[in-house]
């Protein structure tokens, strides 16, 4: 428990504030008998709810439950109060300390429980979501701010989060609670610099989405992802169970903002909007930004699907986004410069703007939306109905005009240091319905967005000082407060809130809506959505949900022609009288102009016999009425006779007797002429069908057949064909693409290159050595040659009929009969002698003779190892005649080199 008097102070400062309830003890479990003083009163509807401690408070989420209540989380400095009913929270390390809590409210805005817990270091949680079967989900940070310390996490009875390593500097986890608020498993990602919560997603079909900022190294199930110094992103997928599924990063050399958000459209597209500035990757993509920070939308998968990034040269800020039921999503933010969405343009801010982009699924900017000033207008938070209808909060230092709606400023106080707090709705149809503020005279920031009971709006928000929002008056503890303002208001008094009503602005008790749409019938111009307004609908409650075209509506009378309208071209006469029933419109059957009274006007232009209303050619004599196409228009003044939709004079089969359209696969050069009936020639290229190797390829380039198909195979080389000679060789491996055509090519290159070698190669064989200086012109390709041209395997410098490479006597005399290894073979006339040269001992000889000396001694020197020499004086053996020996150890040396020779 706190110690000394300033509990007391606190205690009874919290008994003289108004907007606090509630009882009920940290561990108690919700029930419907808990009850507790409430913000709400009697005269104003809905509510605001406030709380707050002697520190830095801050509310960081919200969602709504089941019977109407709102749960939030966030993070208070040393101690935070709730209500005068129970205990408020202390943090687990005292003064100074930063810990987490969830709390509870009701309906009717009385605090109902909370829950807090912490570390040694700091503790936050950042997000809050829901699974389907109402249990919570919640995203934030432990043990933020504590290298050098063992610190860990408790949450209830599940084992404590701990960091890896001491000198770790905290870790982000994600953990699941009961609906009644019991801690059902937790998981974490680390790393050993900070790591802090960007947002949270629970998707339609209960994955959890987590994206954590961190820097250079994350560990994320069990694997390393790497990043840059600075701040980047890494989602994390979960199940509702707690296993992980997949994730996604995104890393950025000069980092990213901490702003943006996850959202995720009624189809299941799921979005990622941030800032950046200078540069960001994405997978294989790489962004680089205009100005100081720029925008980015994502949607990913598994993957990075598409990408799209907006800027201007100033500082400009996605805060948060919302998907839209049909697909697509609404972005909003803060921009400084003129920021270009599409073709779409902010034009120049006034200081600080706020806008809301419109992006649909495929990534193409539909519609933009600004709130322009006198000072910083931010839209901070955007939620969006199943109708398509945006709930937008933001802050504002000044007053702005929006709409039919001109806020004035709270404050008095045009800086960054006095803002208001702003909540507007934007339709689906893009137009702004209303807006209203909020605030004191100090500062205050909305936080989060939620939809609460009675279609009311919850804006979760923090206070520097008392304020008033809607009505109700809030109190101030310390530094930064807390507080949840439920917006519900009935600006026409027709007992519908205005967050349902769908003419908030004009009394309409029943509702009446008749197409269904965002609108009453009684503030809407056109209640049957026809295109068609009221004023001039003769069925203004007719027909829902098409439009009013030419076709449906002949006569422009708001009435479809096809069920509702009796008088399509409202001559006055009925459709089933009419012989004419879609004549000229704007007149009126009479005596005078219809005699007959047969809706045809007694007209005839042309002087054909045919009244212009029955006439299929009224201004072009055409007694024979003929229409080839039956479409109503007679030939000699339809362009299109055969109804293919492809119009004279383009169409080449003009006169197609049986009936058929266009289109890209029954027709593929659009030439009138259907390509299985009547046309050769499918892509115009010139090329008959039969012969053509592309015979549905690029389509009508006839008239450039000669620059475009070398080969004229039907086939366009810049495009279609790899083979642009037709030689076999693929245009990147050919050194002559555009050369001879046809396979002789192929047969007439020696070095493959593609290039016929009698015509178009002056290098046959690709040695480096032209055909002109080549000795030897058919080289086998990538062999080693001389200066000439030749290998080693083409070279013979005796001339003996062996090459080098096989050549064991490279200078057998010239005529001279050679073995297979080049060495003279003995002369079959001369008696088993050997053939010799004119000096009877040729250079072959006396290498074999030197090699054989050479054998000789070394066999010598193995044998007989030079001895030491000593100091005796040598003395000559008696008996031992030296000058006359000739054997070496019993062996004749005349006879040993003889027999090296014949070895040799």
């Amino acid at each position: 428990m706190r110690k000394s008097g300033f509990a007391v102070l606190l205690a009874a400062l919290l008994l003289l504030s108004v907007g606090l309830g509630g009882t009920s003890s940290i561990l108690q479990p919700i029930s419907s008998s808990e009850s507790g003083q409430s913000a709400n009163n009697s005269t104003a509807l809905g509510f605001v709810a406030s709380g707050g401690g002697p520190g830095l408070d801050l509310i960081n989420d919200v969602i709504a439950i089941d019977d109407g209540m709102a749960v939030v989380v966030g993070q208070y400095e040393s101690y935070i109060d709730f209500s005068e009913g129970f205990s408020g929270l202390e943090a687990t390390d005292g003064t100074g300390d930063e810990d987490f809590f969830v709390s509870w409210i009701a309906a009717n805005g009385t605090w109902m429980k909370n829950i807090g817990g912490g570390s040694n270091g700091d503790d936050s949680l950042s997000a809050i979501g829901r699974l389907s079967n109402g249990e919570i989900i919640v995203a934030g940070h432990y043990c933020l701010n504590s290298p050098g310390s063992d610190c860990n996490l408790s949450l209830g009875s599940l084992p404590p989060l701990h960091k890896s390593d001491e000198g770790d500097d905290g870790n982000v986890f994600l953990a699941k609670l009961s609906t009644d608020g019991d801690w059902q498993w937790a998981r974490q990602i680390e790393n050993s610099l900070e790591l802090t919560v960007f947002d949270l997603q629970v998707t339609i079909d209960d994955e959890i989405h987590l994206g954590a900022m961190f820097r250079g190294t994350v560990e994320f199930d069990a694997s390393m992802y790497s990043g840059s110094n600075h701040p980047n992103l890494v989602i994390g997928k979960y199940s509702s169970q707690g296993d992980v599924i997949g994730s996604n990063l995104v890393v950025s050399p000069t980092g990213l903002d901490s702003t943006g958000g996850l959202c995720e459209d009624g189809i299941g597209g799921t979005y990622l909007v941030l800032s950046y500035s200078s540069q960001i990757q994405l997978d294989e993509n790489v962004f680089y930004s205009n100005g100081e920070s720029d925008l980015l939308v994502v949607k990913y998968s598994e993957e990075f699907e598409w990408v799209e990034s907006f800027g201007s040269t100033a500082e400009d800020k996605a805060l948060d986004c919302a998907g839209m039921p049909q697909g697509g999503v609404r972005m909003v933010g803060q921009y400084a410069g003129n920021v270009t969405f599409g073709n779409f343009s902010t034009g120049p801010a006034n200081w600080v703007d706020g806008f809301v982009a419109h992006i649909s699924s495929s990534g193409i900017v539909e519609s933009l939306n600004t709130i322009t000033g006198y000072g910083v207008e931010s839209i901070t938070s955007i939620i969006t109905n199943p109708q398509g209808d945006s709930f937008i909060a933001g802050q504002s230092t000044s007053g702005f005009i929006l709409g039919q709606d001109n806020l004035s400023d709270l404050d008095g106080i045009n800086d960054v240091y006095h803002n208001d707090i702003f909540l507007a709705q934007l339709l689906y149809n893009h137009s702004w319905n209303w807006v209203v503020n909020g605030g004191g005279s100090a500062n205050e920031e909305p936080r989060a967005l939620a939809f609460g009971p009675n279609s009311s709006t919850l804006v979760a928000f923090i206070q520097e000082d008392a304020g008033v929002y809607g009505g109700h008056q809030t109190s101030s503890f310390g530094e930064t407060d807390i507080g949840l303002w439920a917006y519900e208001t009935d600006n026409d008094g027709d007992g519908v809130l205005d967050g349902a009503d769908n003419c908030p602005r004009l009394a309409n008790p029943d509702q009446a809506n008749h197409e269904d749409d965002a609108f009453g019938d009684d503030c809407d111009n056109d209640d049957d959505n026809d295109g068609v307004f009221d004023l001039d609908d003769s069925c203004p409650l007719g027909e829902k949900h098409w439009t009013a075209t030419l076709s449906s509506d002949f006569d422009s009378d708001g009435c479809q022609d096809d069920g509702e309208d009796f008088d399509d071209d409202g001559d006055g006469i009925w459709d089933h009288n009419d012989l004419c029933p879609k004549g000229s419109t704007g007149w009126i059957s009479t005596p005078e102009d219809d005699i007959e009274g047969d809706g045809c006007a007694d007209w005839d232009n042309d002087g054909d016999g045919w009244v212009d209303q029955m006439d299929n050619c009224p201004n072009i004599a055409n007694a024979n009425q003929l229409d080839l196409d039956s479409d109503g228009v007679g030939d000699l003044c339809d362009i299109d006779e055969d109804g293919d939709g492809v119009q004279i004079p383009q169409d080449q089969c003009p006169h197609d007797l049986d009936p058929w359209t266009s289109t890209e696969i029954n027709d593929h050069d659009g030439d009138g002429c259907h390509d299985a009936r009547v046309d050769s020639d499918d892509d115009n290229d010139g090329v008959k069908d039969q012969f053509d190797a592309c015979p549905t390829g690029v389509a009508n380039w006839q008239s450039n057949a000669s620059i475009y198909d070398h080969d004229g195979d039907g086939c366009r080389d810049d495009i279609e064909d790899l083979d642009d000679d037709d030689d076999s060789y693929y245009d990147e491996h050919d050194n002559c693409p555009k050369g001879v055509i046809g396979l002789q090519a192929r047969l007439n290159d020696a070095d493959r290159d593609g290039c016929l070698d009698s015509l178009e190669d002056d290098d046959d064989d690709n040695d480096g050595v032209l055909d002109v200086d080549d000795d030897c012109p058919k080289t086998p390709v990538d062999t080693v040659v001389s200066s000439n041209g030749c290998s080693s395997d083409q070279l013979d410098d005796d001339l003996d009929g062996v090459s080098n490479t096989n050549d064991l006597c490279l200078n057998t005399r010239q005529g001279a009969l050679v073995d297979e290894n080049g060495c003279e073979k003995l002369d079959p006339n001369s008696n088993g002698q050997e053939q010799q040269d004119d000096s009877g001992f040729g250079l072959t000889h006396f290498i074999f003779a030197i090699a054989g000396l050479v054998a000789i001694v070394a066999v010598y020197l193995a044998l007989n190892p030079p001895k030491v020499k000593t100091t005796v004086a040598p003395h000559r053996p008696v008996g031992i005649d030296f000058t006359a020996q000739k054997t070496l150890d019993g062996k004749d040396l005349e006879a040993l080199g003889k027999q090296a020779l014949e070895e040799e």
